[in-house]
């Protein structure tokens, strides 16, 4: 897949150049709730792997320490990035305790 540099923002996390972005969900309707946006994150250089994660309904902005945090668990699971091919699905990255999403807080 080519990373594109247009509407997608630049990432350090943990030493690896990597850029990402919000994608719309495919059906593009409410009549798709299991389809929700999700946030692609890919090595900035070259192809490869690449990760994504969903964006829970109500979660409002994904940040840059939301997508770091996302980027993490993947290289903690084996992740590499810029080798190999497909998609590696990560779950959404915990919310900071303070977050009014968070459940409970």
């Amino acid at each position: 897949m080519t990373v594109p540099r247009r509407a997608s923002r630049p990432i350090e996390v943990d030493g690896h150049a990597l850029r990402w972005w919000y994608r719309l969900p495919a059906c593009g309707s409410a009549d798709c709730p299991q389809d929700w946006p999700h946030v692609v994150i890919a090595d900035a250089g070259r192809g490869g792997e690449i990760v994504t994660f969903a964006v829970p309904s109500g979660w409002g902005a994904v940040t840059p320490a939301h997508v770091a945090a996302a980027a993490r668990r993947a290289l903690a699971e084996g992740w590499r990035p810029g080798v190999g091919a497909g998609v590696r699905h990560v779950g959404p990255p915990p919310l900071d305790p303070g977050d009014p999403r968070r459940q409970g807080g």
